[in-house]
């Protein structure tokens, strides 16, 4: 019979509960088919927990000599395997041992491959097992690792190495490594055992490629667009900041340059205060003009400004559209008004497209409502490329949500001009807009409505300021009905003036939201405390926010009854499993998003947490290590399900004609969605023991 088995249906089994078997072999060489096994060894994990008191190491007789080029790799003699049971034996122990187990290896089709022609020359039965090749997952996930080798990568995990290259020895840090990826990989959308074959399946492909020719910019459209859409501006900018004041010369900076083996500089007196940057090009002009004088002369007078910027959580596809829109090579990139690193072309265009940021640098050009609309309507393309290219849905709501809110931008941009052209403009009025809800988060989804608010200094006792705000809130409500963005059914926006107020009054607002607590201003407060400024004074907008998040912390009343709001819900599976479906549906909103991201809030609220999309407030209050983490990770890795199922219903309806909606039809879904869906919406139960609420019945 057969030694290797595959497991039991495991498809829809997040990796943090599986048992799996981490394997790896010791060879007297690299041909699988000349070449013969001398050491198994394998380590167990039950449940996603590494079993130190489990593991299998034996020695394989090959019945030949060991090459010395072999035995300086992994020190095995001749003598060591001379006394040593031949491949038969050890083969059906070990599969005795590992029983029918998911596998884990590194490099993996290698071990595979030397098995099966192991098994030949023994006339055994071979079955390949279901197995993942951590490498594959590795890469996957961070492709930007100069290589993939085990020591790289438990280097970059800051995982200890022991016994390298001896079976047992890789084979437990192969097991360590992958349960070390297993939050990184839930984090990328890459939660359950088929999402992770998916991920492995996609990585081996783009290695055949990137084989067939090494260049980058060979790598398929699909992935360079997707990488450009899923990777933040944090993971590819220089992190070392060279900053020198306008005072110092040309000869001074270019030390400076050389030293620090960087191509520019930033002109300033520190990171919370830069006024430009100097590069190489600037360092040429001011050589070209002035050769004689050009070393001694100041920075001053050749650095270029004002120093253009973008913030480190954005995507890179944005810094592509900011860079061609300004027609520059390097951004600084800030955080919290600080100046954390430099983007420079080459970071960002190594592996570009020339189309894969056109959607975004549209929108930024646009010169009319006919021509946003025009634009917006590619959102369901740029949407359906990034899915079929198996981005995680996290990532894609988040870049819908990032251009709604570049559209909002462009929308009060485009209002001003024709408000200004028709004399009804008011110069110096010092406002912001925000996105709320969804699109603040950063999780917009195809069915949105507007949900913006204005926040505006103080106003002037004729209230010529606020008229001029209500006409513009007015002018971008239309703007965004026109192009797609429907009209708020419950009235949040800035056009009308419940959400329109000066910084006193919206602080006076949400105190009073904190005191009475009625259904109403649970809602409308839940909805501001996800507000993103995105046009105008956006110091302004943050410090409203801060001011309203500490009232909120400050009240364990209003936070109370955030819970229990929270964990008041109807989930969508009844009695004996059965959907409570209407017209064949169920709303995956109501009954499973919204918990969820109700009790992000509210536990972000409660502990102070600045985070705002769902994910990012459950990990952050995850390492707090109030609760355990793996109820947290649980329902992250739930909320990104339900945010995928729903994503792929509107992409299914938009082309059969439908209107896009929150509700998905559980007939439609294939076996994986059935068990995602299942598994999604059990981790629901979950809430009531995080917020510290009663079960809802």
């Amino acid at each position: 019979m057969p030694v290797l088995l595959p497991p039991d249906d495991v498809a829809g089994l997040p990796l943090a509960s599986i048992d799996a078997v981490a394997l790896d072999l010791e060879t007297t060489g690299l041909n699988v088919e000349s070449d013969r096994v001398i050491e198994v060894g394998a380590v167990q994990i039950a449940s996603g927990q590494l079993k130190p008191d489990s593991s299998y190491s034996r020695f394989v007789n090959p019945n030949r000599p060991i090459p010395e080029s072999s035995r300086e790799i992994h020190g095995i003699s001749d003598d060591d395997v001379a006394g040593a049971a031949e491949f038969r034996v050890v083969f059906e122990e070990f599969g005795a041992w590992a029983g029918p187990r998911l596998y884990l290896g590194y490099s993996f089709w290698f071990d595979l491959g030397m098995l099966q022609a192991e098994c030949s020359r023994s006339n055994l039965i071979w079955q390949k097992p279901r197995s993942l090749d951590v490498e594959e997952l590795v890469r996957a996930l961070n492709p930007m690792l100069p290589n993939t080798s085990l020591g790289t990568v438990t280097s970059w995990l800051g995982i200890e190495t022991t016994d390298r290259h001896r079976a047992l020895g890789d084979a437990s840090m192969t097991a360590r490594v992958f349960l070390q990826l297993i939050p990184k990989l839930r984090m990328a959308g890459i939660a359950s055992v088929a999402q992770a074959e998916r991920a492995c399946r996609r990585a081996r492909h783009l290695a055949v490629a990137e084989r067939r020719d090494p260049q980058p910019v060979a790598a398929s459209v699909e992935s360079v667009d997707n990488f450009i859409y899923r990777q933040r501006v944090q993971d590819v900018m220089s992190r070392h900041v060279l900053i020198v004041e306008p005072t110092a010369t040309v000869s001074e900076t270019i030390d400076r340059l050389v030293s620090s083996k960087a191509g520019s500089v930033l002109v300033g007196r520190d990171t919370t205060c830069c006024q430009g940057i100097l590069t190489e090009k600037d360092l040429v002009q001011a050589f070209s003009s002035d050769k004689a004088k050009a070393l001694s002369r100041p920075i001053e007078e050749y650095y270029s400004r004002p120093l253009l910027n973008i913030h480190r959580k954005d995507f890179v596809y944005r810094a592509i559209v900011s860079m061609r829109r300004h027609k520059v090579r390097h951004l600084a990139v800030v955080d919290d008004d600080r100046v954390v690193g430099v983007v420079s072309a080459r970071d960002v265009f190594a592996s570009y497209s020339d189309d894969a940021a056109g959607f975004g640098q549209e929108i930024v050009a646009a010169n009319s409502t006919a021509e946003l609309g025009r634009v917006w309507l590619g959102l369901t393309t740029v949407v359906r490329s990034l899915s079929s290219g198996n981005v995680d849905a996290r990532t894609i709501t988040a870049v819908v949500s990032r251009e709604l809110r570049a559209l909002t931008e462009r929308a009060c941009v485009l209002a001003e001009r024709k408000m200004r052209a028709e004399g009804r403009y008011v110069p110096d009025t010092g406002y912001a807009m925000l996105v709320l809800g969804s699109g603040g988060r950063g999780e917009s989804l195809l069915a949105m409505d507007q949900d913006n608010a204005i926040v505006h200094v103080e106003n002037d006792e004729d209230n010529v300021k606020d008229r001029f705000l209500a006409d513009l809130g007015r002018e971008v409500a239309t703007m965004l009905d026109e192009v797609g963005v429907k009209l708020c059914d419950g009235g949040v926006m800035a056009c009308n003036r419940e959400w329109r107020k000066d910084a006193a009054e919206w602080r006076r607002t949400v105190r009073h939201w904190v005191s009475r607590s009625s259904p109403k201003d649970l809602l409308s407060a839940d909805i501001f405390f996800d507000a993103m400024p995105v046009h105008g004074n956006i110091r302004l907008a943050n410090e409203v926010r801060s001011s309203a998040m500490a009232a909120a912390k400050g009240s364990r009343t209003f936070l109370s009854l955030l819970s229990v709001q929270a964990a008041d819900f109807n989930a969508p599976r009844g009695f004996l499993g059965r959907w409570k479906l209407e017209r064949r549906r169920i709303d995956l909103k109501m009954g499973g998003i919204m918990p969820i991201l109700s009790a992000a809030r509210v536990l972000a609220l409660k502990h102070g947490l600045k985070s705002r999309s769902t994910a990012h407030r459950l990990f952050a209050y995850r390492n707090l290590n109030i609760s355990p983490a793996r109820k947290v990770e649980d329902v992250v890795a739930a909320h990104g399900m339900l945010l995928g199922l729903i994503l792929q219903q509107q992409l299914r309806d938009i082309e059969n004609g439908l209107a896009p909606s929150n509700r998905v039809a559980p007939g439609e879904l294939d076996a994986f969605g059935r068990q995602q869906l299942e598994w999604a919406v059990d981790q629901l139960r979950i809430i009531p023991d995080l917020l510290g609420t009663p079960t809802p019945i």
